[in-house]
């Protein structure tokens, strides 16, 4: 069985109708995508910039008080704040401290008293 030539040209018809309708198919896809990233896109991009701006803010804060550390570390030493001396010899007596007489707590005992009510 061999093709006409009709048959050729239908042939050929049909598959640029079935081209054409897989690229209008194709575009109405491509441009539904693009509207909804676009949709998507805007929101996202303005939280970005002001979290850029508020991170920004943070940073020029950070700056500033670690500017006004460091000047306080840095400054000169005043005559108005004494320097504390501690001494330099501390106490041998390494036990601890006797409690006044009558004040003494009640030996320890392996046993628990009991008592009734």
């Amino acid at each position: 069985m061999s093709l006409t030539d009709e048959d050729k040209v239908w042939i050929n018809e049909q598959l640029n109708r079935v081209r054409e309708d897989v690229r209008e198919q194709v575009e109405r896809v491509e441009t539904s995508l693009l509207t909804e990233f676009h949709k998507w896109a805007s929101p996202v991009e303005a939280r970005q910039r002001s979290h850029t701006a508020a991170l920004r803010a943070f940073d020029l804060e950070m700056e500033s008080l670690s500017d006004r550390v460091n000047k306080l570390e840095s400054g000169p030493r005043t005559a108005a704040l004494p320097r504390l001396r501690l001494p330099l010899v501390l106490p041998r007596s390494t036990s601890p401290p006797a409690d006044p007489p009558g004040t003494a707590a009640p030996p320890k005992t392996g046993r628990r008293a009991h008592t009734r009510r």
